[in-house]
């Protein structure tokens, strides 16, 4: 049975087409609108996802960072307070178990954002070689999120201003940056990140599994309010494809090598915390 995101009510009050995606019910459009107005929207304006389907882990411990550097082919040791990376995760053939972003909040805490069709399986990835390091003595602490949080991706050369006017903080301009902030007094994290090849932010909001649905839903009504159109899967994708973006199933998968998906670009080895 396909499981509903903590916005799935929220999509049904704006005619949401609902489909089975990576085991969720999620919008493929809205039907007062088109992939069209909605891609258009997000180039031009503002428009706004429901990405809560994703898988959001936290990683924390003294040596949390130096297991994250083992498990990607990008030197995350470089990374910095504020700061989140993109790279992959590989299988024993260099086959892509799934591109993650990785953000650091402290030397001790991180979180790994990964696609929803690999939750389970970089879930599992993650903690059979979080136990090892355990048992050899590393201080590792390892937390599903995933289903006490949700995420709203706001996207398009007006989603900054606008978040920065609904916050009251002034937000970073560079692109993988994430930063703590206030919405209707709910604690929510920013990070500068999305998947449109446009300007904008994902909103992570983590409450308990009791109140999630009613915050999230709030927030998304909060962004209605001020004029954001809500887009869903069809132009996500076309979105995507216009700015030459991979797409976990389609582009890379387990039988592709990183050297053959066009994505060993400099720095994949790297990161530019500057």
């Amino acid at each position: 049975m396909s499981k509903k995101t903590p916005l799935y009510d929220a999509h049904l009050a704006q005619n949401g087409k609902m489909v089975d995606f990576a085991g969720y019910l999620m919008p493929i459009r809205y039907k007062q609108t088109s992939i069209i107005d909605e891609h258009l929207q997000v180039r031009n304006s503002v428009g706004m996802f429901d990405t809560s389907h994703m898988g959001r882990y936290w990683v924390t411990g003294k040596d949390a960072k130096e297991l994250l550097d083992y498990l990607v082919p990008r030197d995350i040791m470089k990374l910095t307070d504020g700061v989140a990376g993109y790279s992959f995760m590989l299988n024993e053939l260099g086959g892509f178990r799934d591109d993650v972003i990785i953000s650091q909040f402290t030397e001790t805490e991180f979180m790994i954002v990964c696609n929803a069709g690999n939750r389970d399986k970089i879930w599992r990835w993650i903690v059979s070689f979080a136990n090892l390091w355990q048992k050899a003595g590393k201080n590792i602490v390892l937390e599903d999120k995933s289903d006490e949080s949700a995420m709203i991706a706001v996207q398009g050369p007006k989603a900054l201003s606008l978040l920065e006017k609904l916050s009251g903080v002034k937000l970073p301009e560079k692109r993988f940056r994430v930063q703590w902030i206030e919405i209707l007094g709910e604690k929510i994290l920013l990070s500068t990140t999305g998947y449109t090849g446009e300007n904008g932010g994902e909103l992570i909001i983590f409450k308990d599994l009791d109140t999630i649905n009613q915050v999230a839903i709030k927030i998304w009504d909060l962004l209605l309010d001020n004029e954001v159109m809500p887009c869903a899967l069809g132009s996500r994708d076309t979105l995507r494809l216009e700015s030459g973006y991979r797409l976990y199933g389609n582009d890379i998968e387990e039988h592709i090598h990183l050297l053959e998906s066009g994505l060993d670009f400099y720095p994949f080895a790297d990161i530019d915390s500057k």
